[in-house]
């Protein structure tokens, strides 16, 4: 490489890295910043659950609502015509390595997936936590009306 090509890349290097930088004069206090509380009666009650999909949305569910956060915008989020949970009252979300949302309701477990709602057969119950296991196994506890404990059960395709 011949020396005025050498002084431009370096030129360029250093001058475009110290033009992306914070300005080091502003206070954390003058950048954007947005708070979403319940007092402000945004949500209908307290965070119940929160995940983060591989797709980079963080999901929040409170008792009856759930929620998809972008980064920038916070959205209610409902089940396309024709499909519902198994009951608006969500325990658990767990965002998996597929993509998916995990979402575990009083009634059972939905999976949310591409645009498409899916129930897992045999969930019935309050579902409770969900995990992930390495090797990609969903996992779920659940507490059949009236009892005080449940099954620890494993996801097998729809069931």
């Amino acid at each position: 490489m011949n020396a005025p090509r050498m002084i431009s890349f370096w030129l360029i290097i250093f001058l475009s890295a110290h033009a992306f930088a914070i300005d080091p004069n502003k206070t954390i206090t003058q950048y954007a910043h947005t708070v979403w509380r319940t007092r402000d009666g945004f949500f209908n009650g307290t965070p119940r659950a929160i995940t983060q999909t591989a797709d980079g949305y963080i999901w929040i569910a409170t008792h009856n609502d759930l929620f998809q956060f972008d980064g920038v915008r916070l959205m209610k989020w409902a089940p396309p015509a024709g499909s519902e949970l198994p009951s608006s009252t969500i325990n658990a979300l767990l965002g998996s390595t597929d993509g998916s949302l995990w979402i575990g309701t009083d009634s059972g477990l939905a999976r949310w997936n591409h645009g498409q709602l899916t129930l897992s057969k045999d969930s019935q119950g309050r579902i409770t936590s969900i995990i992930e296991r390495k090797n990609g196994e969903i996992w779920f506890s659940r507490i059949q009306h009236f009892q005080r404990y449940g099954p620890v059960c494993r996801v097998l395709g729809d069931r």
